[in-house]
């Protein structure tokens, strides 16, 4: 994770309030904020491209690109992230927490099971 943090400083040496204390170093751009939203839903990199009508590699680059501004390897990381800065406000937060991932769990189950079939 990348913080602005000034060790002289005297609300750096008392305990942390996470939520006040992170601060992105280079903010994320409109577009940058977009595919973040919608990997945040769940989507996936080609299911990104078709919906914004951009190419794989141009969303690759852009979900590479936040995920260092994030400072993150992964997109479990990137979604806690933007979640706890706020960044975003994903769909499933919209509807009762386990109803609004109930598309991602379906999604891993058929993935599995797919798996399974072609080993």
């Amino acid at each position: 994770m990348v913080l602005d943090l000034d060790p002289d400083d005297e609300a750096a040496r008392l305990p942390p309030d996470p939520a006040s204390r992170l601060r992105l170093i280079e903010p994320l751009t409109a577009r940058e904020l977009q595919i973040l939203g919608l990997v945040c839903d769940g989507w996936s990199n080609r299911e990104i491209c078709a919906r914004l009508g951009i190419t794989l590699p141009t969303v690759k680059f852009h979900v590479t690109h936040v995920f260092g501004k994030l400072g993150v390897r992964r997109r479990t990381q990137a979604v806690a992230l933007a979640v706890h800065l706020q960044l975003v406000r994903p769909e499933w937060m919209e509807r009762r927490p386990l109803e609004g991932v109930g598309h991602l769990l379906a999604r891993a189950s058929a993935t599995a099971a797919g798996r399974r079939q072609s080993a």
